[in-house]
């Protein structure tokens, strides 16, 4: 899902990617919560690398239960991974001032259909999901000059798991 989704697209500089961003300048990040995980992928949140294409562990299940109490819909007990993309805003705002807010938002609306897309390739489901205190999550994961910008829940279950529940 990841690379398909996010990855890189052309191996020379400036590196682009598998979805638009205004300039090149690429200021999403994305962070992964990995939950009932059946895979080999052990639970913990997780950074996803574009460079190299991997997943680097930030920290094990610490956070996960404060996750699944801060999100308020049942999905998050069905779902296997938790996505969160940031944004550094200045690597945008710095070239395009007050617009850039507008291109960071485009590409995270870019980004997230490619993992919806890829997901139900692959027969899982995304939900893209606005349900979240920013600044909470933004502590939960120790970001430092990003901020939460948007976040889905992938899992199985087709329309049974995108059916909105509380």
């Amino acid at each position: 899902i990841l690379e398909n989704s996010a990855g890189i697209s052309e191996n020379n500089p400036p590196f682009r990617r598998t979805y638009p961003s205004g300039g090149a300048n690429y200021p999403l990040e994305m962070y992964l919560f990995i939950m009932n995980s059946e895979d080999r992928i052990k639970e913990g949140l997780y950074h996803y690398d574009v460079l190299d294409n991997k997943l680097e562990l930030i920290r094990g299940t610490k956070n996960i239960e404060e996750l699944r109490n801060s999100v308020g819909t049942a999905q998050i007990e069905k779902s296997s991974v938790f996505v969160v993309l940031t944004a550094n805003m200045e690597r945008t705002t710095d070239e395009y001032g007050d617009r850039g807010y507008r291109y960071i938002h485009i590409e995270a609306g870019h980004l997230m259909q490619n993992i919806c897309l890829t997901s139900e390739a692959i027969g899982l489901s995304a939900l893209p999901y606005g349900g979240i205190n920013e600044d909470k999550l933004n502590h939960m994961i120790d970001i430092r000059n990003e901020e939460t910008i948007y976040t889905a829940l992938i899992g199985k279950g087709g329309e049974e798991f995108r059916e909105k529940q509380h």
